[in-house]
């Protein structure tokens, strides 16, 4: 019996596919394509031009498992006068085989063809490091290496909540929020240091307060147990001062710059945009600490769920191939005002304004980042880095037990 399936999935990572028709198949006793990562085998070939179903498609999964399809090719395919092609751009599966094998298999072929893949499904949010993944939405970079993305706008805070409420298969967050979501149920896993913030991140007082000793007595507005008053606390000590010399009055980081307008506080601590607008709204303010005292205080990351990370790692890894893209659009000088009009767009800002805020953030290539990767203590490490943040978490009492550091990071995917 002759029978004759469509299988109407879209096919990804098929740059080859314009070739095909060029290409003709001996009966030779092996023949490979090679498409991607996969290794795909063939004999007795009739001489017609072929292309391969993209190995993400759950029906090589079926095919895997049977004798008639190796997705990976490691064992020939048996062969006993039966045909067994995939083949044209319109991706046609041709069978000669059994009657009940065939309706079996037209049964599970129609069920794939009504299934939609799903997209990975990432949350970001307002931060130059991770408003560059607009630049890679803009330019249509996933599609280009045959990944299917989905990315959501929201406020920070509510993207943490959305990936713990599992909306999300990931979201961009800093490494000590990683942790926090992490203690509260959420696990996740970084697996991309996107940049740390160089500058953005500030302690901007009243006029007539020029240092942080001066901050001594005086009054702070910070969102306690969130990266701010970590910063907050560094600056303390490194001027030997400690959290009990000042006053901290608990203030949302969005509201810091109103706070420091009306005259409540004497200094607050915020990131761009608050800490820009903080400066702007008090005439004679001043950054007196800012994240450039001290690299790698704060990393922004990108987590994915373990169970996502652990059953989409290619997509993954195609995930981190499409920010080192981005990266090198933006870094590009022939490019790189596209970029900023993009991000810029992305906020609400001109491209003058929101170049500042570039400025302030170290973005990070992949291989860039590598550098921040290696395991080590102090802030030049993000294994440090973490463990520092897990340390102020604990002594804040923003979650009860020291969390395991190592479960959290898994960069093997950058290298």
């Amino acid at each position: 019996m002759f029978v004759l399936v469509e299988v109407k999935r879209q096919i990804v990572n098929l740059h080859q596919i314009n070739a095909f028709p060029s290409l003709h198949w001996t009966k030779k006793a092996r023949n490979f394509l090679k498409v991607g990562q996969n290794l795909f085998h063939f004999e007795n070939r009739t001489p017609r031009c072929v292309a391969i179903l993209d190995s993400k498609v759950s029906l090589m999964a079926y095919f895997q498992y049977q004798a008639y399809w190796h997705a990976k090719c490691l064992q020939p395919i048996v062969t006993d006068n039966k045909t067994h092609v995939i083949y044209s751009s319109r991706v046609l599966l041709e069978l000669n085989m059994n009657r009940r094998l065939a309706i079996t298999l037209i049964a599970l072929l129609t069920l794939v063809s009504c299934a939609k893949e799903e997209p990975l499904k990432v949350g970001y949010s307002d931060w130059p490091g991770w408003v560059t993944w607009e630049i890679a939405i803009e330019k249509n970079m996933f599609a280009k290496v045959g990944v299917n993305v989905e990315f959501e706008w929201f406020d920070y805070v509510a993207s943490m909540d959305a990936f713990a409420a599992g909306q999300l298969d990931a979201v961009a967050m800093t490494n000590g929020d990683a942790l926090v979501t992490g203690a509260t149920g959420a696990q996740n896993v970084m697996i991309l240091i996107n940049d740390y913030s160089n500058g953005n991140d500030m302690i901007v007082a009243a006029p007539g307060i020029s240092t942080i000793d001066e901050l001594k007595g005086k009054k702070v507005g910070v969102e306690i147990g969130f990266v701010g008053h970590l910063l907050l606390l560094n600056a303390l000590e490194k001027s030997g001062l400690s959290e009990s010399d000042v006053e901290l009055v608990n203030v949302p980081t969005n509201e810091t710059p109103q706070v420091l307008a009306s005259g409540e506080v004497d200094a607050i601590v915020a990131w761009q945009p608050n800490s820009g607008q903080s400066l702007n709204l008090v005439p004679g303010s001043t950054a007196i600490y800012t994240s450039a005292d001290e690299p790698g205080l704060i990393y922004d990351v990108l987590a994915v769920s373990p169970t996502s990370f652990a059953q989409n790692r290619k997509s993954w890894a195609k995930v981190i191939e499409v920010w080192d893209m981005a990266v090198a659009f933006l870094n590009n000088p022939e490019t790189r005002e596209e970029a900023i009009s993009i991000m810029a767009a992305r906020v609400g800002l001109s491209s003058e304004e929101y170049k500042g805020f570039i400025e302030g953030t170290k973005i990070m290539s992949v291989s860039e980042a590598s550098v921040f990767a290696e395991r080590g203590d102090g802030f030049t490490s993000i294994y440090g880095s973490t463990k520092i943040a897990d340390d102020f978490n604990v002594a804040n009492e923003v979650y009860n037990e020291a969390q395991p550091i190592d479960s959290y990071i898994d960069l093997s995917l950058m290298q």
